[in-house]
């Protein structure tokens, strides 16, 4: 019997879903599926503020605090706000993380309508489907929309929101929430025929391989900061108990502050990956913390601030803690380099780890450059990784990644 005789199985296509042309239906679901994922994670921030409402007596209303949680929300996607002449602006890492996780939750939703998709491409943007283009700009419109509304809401608060710290911050959190959950459609070569078979023809497999590597590697550098951090908590555990009780918040008080430090604590793991890199960070005018010296400032009467150490010059010794980033160097090389087979040439091992480490470095700087800001006060106006802590920890984890090339190298000519 050849292939023609068979007889066709029509069990594999009935239940199928049969192309079609995407309309303003598919598109007003992705502006609710948008909108909807902004909701969630404000959900969450509203109900963690309400809770410590109930449990606090005072003279604040519930529409007060859904307000000021609204107000947070907003600083969690990068807003800053002003009160008077005092401005403030620390990113809680983890809000953005929380909010991130949401959108690339609900990206989900999208995958029916994204598959069935047969409408005109658009030759402009690389042959992408005019449908396809519709759903994303109306996940991210729904997105914008709900940040939009909040950022009004807040009209009525004592403090000012300023509308384009928050514009920017909730299309970055919307655009990389967008990129991360639909990152399986967007690398088909269906989603954008003609700019797929540029970039495959212009930019070789070794250098594509290394920057997708390199894009994962970036926040999980995140972990390696916090290491220093954890381990001031826990050296320093008594001292931040003691602040605790000074502040008597109480249970339910206790638990939401502990969630908000929380919240922080992706914030100061930058910090101590900054600390790991060498040039450290500051906690405003005069204040160093680094390998050699720590000199901080008084400090508002927050618990987690208790975990920072003493004013006092630094044993020699601590300055080994600067081969984390060098052993993070050396993962990323041998991570870079399975992806290759054995018998690659050195010259495209080095490109691989070369991508690797540029896109690791870039997301790096720029998880750093998001961890710096302003606590309002003139002493706390700008704290953060100094400028000098990117740089330093590319150039580690560049001796790393050399480290692991020239292995291979050895290995290559025995």
């Amino acid at each position: 019997m050849t292939i023609l005789d068979r007889p066709h199985d029509h069990s594999t296509t009935a239940h199928r879903t049969p192309p079609r042309v995407l309309g303003l239906a598919a598109i007003g679901r992705a502006v609710v599926v948008g909108a909807s994922a902004a909701a969630v994670s404000w959900l969450l921030v509203a109900l963690l503020a309400l809770v410590a409402w109930v449990a606090t007596p005072g003279d604040v209303s519930w529409l007060g605090t859904v307000g000021a949680a609204t107000v947070g929300w907003l600083v969690g996607h990068g807003a800053t706000i002003r009160a008077g002449a005092v401005e403030v602006g620390l990113l809680p890492v983890g809000f953005t993380l929380l909010a991130v996780l949401a959108a690339v939750l609900a990206t989900r939703w999208l995958d029916t309508d994204l598959d069935a998709d047969r409408s005109p491409r658009l030759d402009l943007l690389g042959g992408v489907r005019a449908g396809t283009l519709g759903l994303l700009g109306g996940f991210v419109g729904g997105y914008l929309g709900f940040s939009l509304l909040s950022w009004l809401a807040t009209a009525a608060m004592p403090v000012s929101v300023d509308p384009v710290s928050a514009l920017v911050g909730t299309l970055g959190v919307a655009l990389v929430g967008l990129g991360v959950g639909l990152r399986t459609h967007l690398s088909r070569a269906t989603f954008a025929p003609a700019w797929h078979e540029q970039v495959h023809a212009l930019v070789p497999l070794a250098v594509r391989r290394g920057l997708g590597l390199g894009l994962r590697l970036g926040p999980a550098l995140i972990a390696l900061g916090a290491l220093p951090v954890v381990a001031s908590l826990v050296w320093h555990a008594p001292r931040v108990v003691e602040l605790t009780q000074d502040l008597a918040p109480g249970v339910v008080g206790g638990s939401v502050l502990g969630l908000v430090e929380l919240a922080y604590l992706p914030t100061a793991a930058l910090w101590g990956l900054s600390w790991l890199a060498g040039p450290g960070f500051s906690l405003g005018e005069g204040s160093s913390l680094t390998w050699t010296h720590v000199s901080t400032p008084p400090l508002p009467m927050i618990p987690a601030f208790g975990a920072l150490p003493d004013t006092a010059t630094m044993s020699p010794f601590v300055m080994l803690v600067g081969l984390l980033p060098v052993a993070a160097g050396v993962v990323l090389g041998v991570l870079a380099l399975r992806r290759l087979s054995a018998l690659t040439s050195l010259a495209t091992k080095a490109i691989a780890v070369g991508s690797a480490w540029l896109a690791t470095s870039l997301v790096a700087a720029a998880l750093l450059l998001l961890s710096a800001g302003s606590l309002g006060t003139r002493s706390l106006s700008d704290i953060g990784p100094v400028l000098l802590a990117a740089p330093a920890l590319a150039a580690e984890l560049a001796l790393g990644a050399a480290l692991t090339l020239a292995w291979s190298w050895r290995r290559y000519h025995r």
